[in-house]
């Protein structure tokens, strides 16, 4: 093999390594941490809630179009 070829596999290799890892593992990280530590403990915190609440469907559209591109 070439140096410039084995160069190019390592920085494509290491390009898919940063796509999997934003596009799969961080989302879901992300989400696993959001629904263990939030919950509605409080009768006023409703606004709060709502906003975290749109935030996790945001990352919940964003892992599904991620697999489904990938599939």
């Amino acid at each position: 093999m070439n140096k410039d070829n084995l160069e190019f596999i390592i920085i494509l290799l290491e390009c898919l390594f940063i796509l999997v890892f934003f596009g799969l593992v961080l989302p879901k990280f992300i989400n696993c941490i959001l629904y263990n530590y939030i919950n509605k403990s409080y009768s006023n915190s409703v606004l709060v809630y709502n906003v975290i609440e749109k935030n996790i469907n945001i990352i919940d559209n964003y892992i599904f179009v991620f697999d489904s591109f990938l599939k």
